[in-house]
């Protein structure tokens, strides 16, 4: 839906002297295997949004894509330790595990204490609570040290842009040359 909006912002107000088909969305992908019927679906919600401004067209698009759940995440293909497949986003709240695009598990940025990778294994380290009995670190696997890094390195990003209120200007050690995993501490 979020991509139908937008569309519909790129494209102006509707008028059926300038699109009288549905072809005029031919070069825009708002759907995997987007056909001829989809289209004319996208056209006629097009035309329910007649007279509205690019400035309210983009309101309506943000308004959308704020309630759809999924939106902004990119899956990370990964597996647990019993090498079940799953997929892993980063998201404002945290980090989500998902099995297909159904969530599962949630680990919120005030209950992790740390993440780090080592090679293909990535490590989220929680924050002990009161007579918790199961393990303090979850452990995923990803096909290769390269996805895993990257997902460690969004990770951070994510944290620091949503969780961090200031930054701290810290001196750094001398960098090692070879370096075979990180870490980072959340704070």
């Amino acid at each position: 839906m979020a991509k139908i909006l937008s569309g519909s912002a790129s494209c102006g107000d509707y008028a059926p002297e300038d699109y009288p088909d549905h072809t005029y969305l031919s070069s825009y992908r708002f759907v995997p295997q987007q056909d001829h019927t989809m289209q004319r679906r996208i056209m006629e919600n097009h035309k329910k949004h007649i007279g509205q401004s690019p400035a309210e067209a983009d309101l309506n698009l943000l308004e959308t894509a704020r309630r759809c759940e999924l939106y902004g995440m990119k899956m990370h293909p990964g597996k647990d330790h019993e090498s079940v497949p799953l997929n892993l986003a980063v998201a404002h709240m945290g980090i989500a595990v998902f099995q297909g695009i159904t969530r599962i598990n949630t680990f919120s940025w005030a209950k992790i204490r740390k993440i780090s990778f080592k090679r293909k294994k990535f490590l989220i380290k929680l924050h002990p609570e009161n007579y918790m009995y199961h393990k303090d670190t979850v452990e995923f696997f990803f096909e290769g040290r390269n996805e895993c890094k990257n997902f460690w390195k969004k990770c951070v990003e994510n944290h620091g842009f949503f969780r961090c209120s200031a930054v701290q200007n810290v001196q750094r050690r001398k960098a090692r040359v070879l370096s075979r995993g990180s870490s980072f501490r959340i704070f």
